[in-house]
């Protein structure tokens, strides 16, 4: 009998919201209360927003989301908690998912709310999808298809090259990539499809 077929959601193909975002847009500065919305966008495009609100004036501030989802109004809280920097420099935040209560620093939007990822059962990531073969193929041979976003990322007018005399990690890894991509030959990849 053949393997039941299953449609896992995909975390890459849900809207997520991180730490990262909030802080860059200033919603996390201290002792204030900010407002406003926070849309996603393809192609330029707003495919969706929300509206949110950031209490950090309180002792236990929070994120309020309003929105909604499949003709209901959504609203609901998520705390935001702190931890001291590991290099002294301040500190780090993070959500309190309201259904795993995990610290995380990102929030998936999954069957109308937004929590951490380990809250649902049956999401997966692109590659834990792809058969053994696939994952193989594209272990061995996917460097030739990242050349371009390798290089593009090479080019960035940010990217650091060196840091302190020394060649930076990402840059000794995006090189190791363009190494491989021109160590392996088209009758190599040819081969590897005709198997």
């Amino acid at each position: 009998m053949s393997k039941q077929l299953t449609n896992p959601i995909l975390f890459e193909n849900t809207l997520k919201l991180d730490v990262s975002s909030l802080k860059k847009w200033g919603y996390l500065e201290n002792n204030e209360i900010k407002t406003g919305i926070v849309n996603w966008c393809v192609n330029g495009n707003i495919t969706n927003s929300i509206s949110i609100k950031v209490n950090n004036k309180t002792d236990f501030p929070f994120i309020e989301f309003a929105y909604r989802y499949n003709e209901e109004i959504k609203r609901y809280k998520i705390f935001i908690s702190t931890l001291p920097s590991n290099l002294n420099k301040g500190h780090n935040y993070y959500f309190t998912c309201s259904i795993s209560n995990k610290r995380c620093r990102k929030l998936y939007l999954i069957n109308g709310i937004f929590s951490h990822r380990k809250a649902f059962i049956g999401c997966m990531y692109k590659n834990q999808t792809m058969s053994k073969k696939t994952r193989l193929f594209e272990k061995t041979f996917g460097m030739i298809f990242k050349k371009d976003e390798v290089l593009e990322q090479l080019n960035k007018k940010w990217f650091k090259y060196t840091y302190s005399g020394k060649p930076t990690k990402k840059y000794l890894k995006l090189y190791n990539i363009l190494e491989k991509s021109q160590s392996v030959s088209i009758q190599d990849l040819e081969e590897a499809l005709l198997c």
